[in-house]
């Protein structure tokens, strides 16, 4: 069972120096983000050419 309107989400590591890294997440939505703390940004246009041929993920 998935969440409505989530398209994508992905997690990650951002380096800030060699000792301290930064645990980053990823999300993409169908609509505006549900409120949460943390920055947000607009994609004002995402590609996806053959989308359809991708399978549904592993649902965590």
């Amino acid at each position: 069972m998935g969440v409505r309107g989530l398209r994508a989400a992905a997690p990650a590591d951002r380096p800030r120096s060699l000792e301290l890294w930064e645990l980053l997440h990823f999300t993409l939505w169908e609509h505006d983000a549900p409120e949460a703390p943390g920055e947000r940004y607009e994609v004002l246009h995402l590609s996806m050419p053959e989308r359809e041929r991708l399978g549904e993920g592993r649902q965590w």
